[in-house]
Order: C-alpha cells, then structure tokens, then sequence
C-alpha cells in the first residue's frame, strides 16, 4: 500500500537538508514562514513533496 504524496518541511537556508531530500526524489512546491522553536525566531521553510 502507497501513502502518498510525503510531504517534507526544511528550513530555507539548510543547503544539506534540501539537497538529501531532492536526491529522494522529493520537489519543492513553495515556501512558507513559520516558527522555528530551536532558533526561537520566525523563518522560511521550504516545502516539498513526494509522489
């Protein structure tokens, strides 16, 4: 059984992060700010999916 698309959330300016899960396959489909608890500040994550 397929669960699909995945969706996966990674800050915007983590290079590493987004190159991993564009090697999965994953493909960014927008942007959205939102709070990012480990730098207590409001940030951009960039939005991708799977399937």
């Amino acid at each position: 059984m397929s669960a699909r698309p995945l969706y996966a959330r990674a800050a915007s300016d983590n290079a590493g992060s987004l190159a991993v899960l564009r090697r999965a396959g994953f493909a960014v489909i927008g942007t959205e700010v939102s709070y990012a608890s480990a730098r207590k500040a409001e940030i951009e994550e960039t939005v991708l999916r799977l399937g």
